[in-house]
Order: C-alpha cells, then sequence, then structure tokens
C-alpha cells in the first residue's frame, strides 16, 4: 500500500471519474459520527468534485434550499418535484465543488473527477422513477 500505510487497511480515498450523461439518483452520506447509519468497516463520505467537462444540460445540486425541512424534502419525493428543494446551479469546466457528508446532492450532463472517502454508504432519496435494469422495478430508496 505503501511506506506507513498499515497493512490490511482499506486505502481512505476513493478517486474516479463520473461521466453523468444523465441526471444520478439524489443521495446523502452520513458523517463519522452518525454511527447508526453506517455498517461496521465503513466510515462516513464526504466528497469533491472538479468538472472536466460540461453540456447543455449540465446542473450540480448540492444541499437544499434555504428553508426546506424534513417534510417538506420527503412531501417532493413522493410529489415527485425533488428538484424544486435541492439548491442547484449551472457548472463550469474548473469548478470545484466540496460536498460535506450530510449534504443531498447529485449532478447530471457533465463530467468530474471525483474525490471521495471509500465509503460503501450511500443513501438514495430519489431517483427520477428509473427502473432497475435485472428487475423492471423501481431501484430502492432509503429516504423514507
Amino acid at each position: 500500500m505503501g511506506y506507513g500505510f498499515p497493512t490490511g487497511s482499506r486505502f481512505p480515498l476513493l478517486l474516479k471519474f463520473l461521466d453523468c450523461k444523465e441526471v444520478l439518483s439524489v443521495q446523502v452520506h452520513p458523517s463519522d459520527n452518525q454511527k447508526k447509519y453506517i455498517s461496521k468497516g465503513n466510515t462516513g463520505k464526504t466528497e469533491a468534485w472538479v468538472v472536466l467537462e460540461t453540456g447543455e444540460d449540465s446542473r450540480i445540486y448540492a444541499g437544499l434550499k434555504k428553508g426546506t425541512t424534513k417534510e417538506d424534502l420527503l412531501k417532493s419525493i413522493q410529489d415527485k418535484s425533488v428538484s424544486e428543494r435541492l439548491h442547484s446551479f449551472v457548472p463550469k469546466v474548473g469548478d470545484a465543488v466540496f460536498i460535506r457528508s450530510g449534504t443531498v446532492h447529485t449532478l447530471a450532463g457533465t463530467v468530474v473527477f471525483e474525490i471521495q472517502e471509500n465509503s460503501d454508504v450511500t443513501f438514495r432519496l430519489y431517483d427520477w422513477d428509473r427502473k432497475d435494469a435485472k428487475t423492471g422495478k423501481p431501484r430502492n430508496l432509503q429516504g423514507r
């Protein structure tokens, strides 16, 4: 793993490229101190994106609009108006976006380089009514 890194430990960062032609599911990751949401061997997850490419439909959703309550968000999931509750902006190439754990987020129409804590803990809140390709059923949501 490298000098000074404990043998058998998982490297703490995961680096990847995300090519988001379609909007990704709306998700949130817990912080390290939200232990009841984190399985053994995992951690919370904070991530950051560097925007590499944009398109006509590029959009980054990061955080809830001011005044949005838990009840407002749950209602917007039910009536399919989630995007109206999320703070969003049109990204530019070179933008850097920090997504602190606990921040509701998604992105569309852009390519980003993602740096994240190496954790598998993701809660999908909304998936734009997409169906799982294998089952033909809506994908599982964890935000209800």
